[in-house]
Formats: structure tokens, C-alpha cells, sequence
């Protein structure tokens, strides 16, 4: 890459840097060379791996129609990179206080939820908890940062956290209906240890139930039957906020939507708030999201009170991961609550 970037600009950047406010007669200031500027070069590629941003945009994915009706949905995409010397300055957190809004060649950092005076305010690389399990984040911060993370998510110092740790992927108490970890096999709430045939039972239908979601959702092209029958399994052995059984709920909503069922979509769709709340917290853009297509679900479905305080509870969410009030997804529940209330 140095090699490339030397081809395509070195000689226009050493042109400029040896003219740029150089007197001939001051030979005090050395000559920029070839060698020199590859050097350059690599030595601020080298520094991008680390000092980079994923500048990123929440973009629709389109619209999901049923009789007449539409629902529409969106995903984070990744634009490109950008090297921001300021923000670099913030450290990770496998749980973030701020997020970085970008507009143009400008970023913000947002506070997501109340910093106390004297913490930290941090930011994520990329690994995140609710979205990787905390052996695989350490891993991959090692690797690719060079440190070892020991953020509350990573330390276990915060019981709350190690809460949506465990739950994100834990199984169902036969017992209790609490969470069971493969770690250990024991419930976290009523410390029952499963026995090997009930484990080999659960692992049997985990690993059935990934393989009927993957049939079941093929080139956005969905089974309703058969996710039907993917979540009463997942039911039967994963706990209620397992993210596993949360994309499938998703995945129902935006199957029953498709057929103009809102009713139905709205109960999926609110099953997978809960767990996602449950998981990544109540002031999460990844709720934020979900509370957007269950307000469009319950206004579709004529369920205008529990629209009106979905769109409540969303829009404060929306306001902080948006940088713009005039965002599409903020006008489009101000408006559902508008026509509601008016």
C-alpha cells in the first residue's frame, strides 16, 4: 500500500513539500526524498489500524408492505474510514458511554446515557457486549488493538452487566425459567445443574433450530411455517432473552407484516424489544430500532394507545443517535404520534 500511494502521489507530495515555503539560499531544512516520504508513508499506515473510524450512517433497508400497509426498516452501513487525531484520543469500552454522529468531515461525540463527573468517557472499537461474548471481544481487541480489555463488561466488576453477558446466549431452566450458561450447566437463579440428558437435548435443538432459521430465511425470502416452528422450539430451550431467539422473533414480525398480520407482528416484534432492551440496555441505538418498527407495527394494527407510548419512549433514542431532528425515522414517529393525538 505505502509502495501504491507512492506511486500515485510521490512525486506531487515531495514537489509540494520541498517548494512549500523553502528558501533556496537556507540549506537548514533537508530535502524531502523517495526514501524518505515511503518511509512516511508506512509509518502513518501503520497508525491507521489503531487511530481509523468506521464512519458509519443508519440507512433503510427498505419497506416491508402488507394490504396496503407498509413497515419500513434500517441497518447501520459502514462508509468508509477516517482518521479523526482528537477522537483517537478516547479509550474503549465493551460497554460506551458516547457514540461518534458523523456529518460530512466533522464528528461528534454523544453521551449516550449520564456521565458522572470524573468518569470516562469511552468509546467502542468494534467489539461490543450483547453482540460478542466477552472471550471472543478480549481476542479480538488483542489482536487487532494490541491491549487487553478489562472494561466492566470484561473485568465481571459489574453485576448487571454480567447479567446481559450471560443472558444473550443462555438456555432455558426447565425449573425456574432462568438463565443456564453451557459454562456451567447451573442456573443463575435457582442454581438447578441440568442433567447430561437434558443438556444433550438442548444442544440437539439449538443446533436443529440455527439450521431451520438459515432455511427458513434465504436471500430475504421468508418461511413463515417454518420460523413458526423455529421459534416454538427455541422456546422450549432458550431463555426469553437469548439473541438467537430475539432474531427469530424479528424475523416473524417481519413475516407477518409481509401478509398484513400487524396484529400478530407487533407481538414478535415487542418480544424482541424486550430481550434487546434485556441485552443492550434501554438507552441503546440497537432498541432504538427495534421501538421505531414496533411503532409503525402497532399504528398499522389500529393499537394507537401503545403506539403512542412506543413513539414516546423511542423518540428521546432517536434524537441522540440522529444528528439531524429532520432524520426520516424522527419525523416518521413524530408524525404517527401527530395523526394519533390530533
Amino acid at each position: 500500500m505505502a509502495e501504491t500511494m507512492m506511486e500515485c502521489f510521490g512525486d506531487t507530495i515531495k514537489a509540494y513539500l520541498n517548494s512549500k515555503g523553502t528558501d533556496p539560499h537556507d540549506h537548514s531544512t533537508p530535502e524531502v526524498t523517495s526514501g524518505g516520504l515511503r518511509s512516511l508513508f508506512l509509518h502513518h499506515l501503520l497508525q491507521l489500524r489503531c487511530n481509523s473510524h468506521r464512519v458509519t450512517a443508519v440507512l433503510e433497508a427498505g419497506e416491508v408492505a402488507g394490504r396496503g400497509e407498509s413497515v419500513k426498516s434500517s441497518h447501520e452501513a459502514t462508509l468508509g474510514s477516517a482518521v479523526f487525531p482528537t477522537a483517537s484520543l478516547f479509550n474503549h469500552s465493551c460497554w460506551p458511554n458516547i457514540i461518534f454522529r458523523f456529518q460530512g468531515s466533522k464528528v461528534e461525540a454523544v453521551a449516550t446515557r449520564p456521565i458522572r463527573n470524573g468518569d470516562e468517557a469511552c468509546n467502542c472499537y468494534g467489539p461490543q457486549l450483547g453482540r460478542m461474548k466477552r472471550a471472543e471481544r478480549v481476542a479480538e481487541l488483542q489482536t487487532k488493538y494490541f491491549f487487553h480489555c478489562s472494561c466492566p463488561a470484561c473485568a465481571g466488576s459489574d453485576a448487571s452487566l454480567d447479567y446481559r453477558e450471560t443472558v444473550m446466549d443462555a438456555y432455558w431452566c426447565p425449573v425456574c425459567s432462568g438463565a443456564v450458561t453451557d459454562a456451567q450447566w447451573q442456573c443463575r437463579d435457582c442454581h438447578t445443574q441440568l442433567e447430561s440428558s437434558d443438556i444433550e437435548r438442548m444442544q440437539e435443538l439449538r443446533g436443529e433450530t440455527e439450521r431451520m432459521f438459515s432455511t427458513a430465511n434465504v436471500d430475504g425470502q421468508l418461511d413463515l411455517p417454518l420460523l413458526l416452528k423455529c421459534h416454538s422450539l427455541q422456546s422450549r430451550v432458550l431463555h426469553s432473552h437469548n439473541m438467537q431467539l430475539a432474531r427469530t422473533c424479528d424475523a416473524l414480525a417481519e413475516a407477518h407484516a409481509s401478509t398484513g398480520e400487524f396484529g400478530k407482528a407487533a407481538e414478535f416484534c415487542a418480544a424482541s424489544c424486550r430481550a434487546v432492551e434485556a441485552v443492550h440496555g434501554s438507552q441503546s441505538i440497537e432498541l432504538a430500532t427495534e421501538l421505531h418498527k414496533l411503532a409503525q407495527l402497532l399504528f398499522n394494527s389500529g393499537q394507537f394507545g401503545r403506539a403512542v407510548e412506543v413513539v414516546e419512549k423511542a423518540l428521546p433514542l432517536m434524537r441522540v443517535y440522529h444528528h439531524s431532528p429532520c432524520h426520516p425515522d424522527i419525523t416518521e414517529l413524530q408524525q404517527i404520534k401527530n395523526l394519533i393525538c390530533t
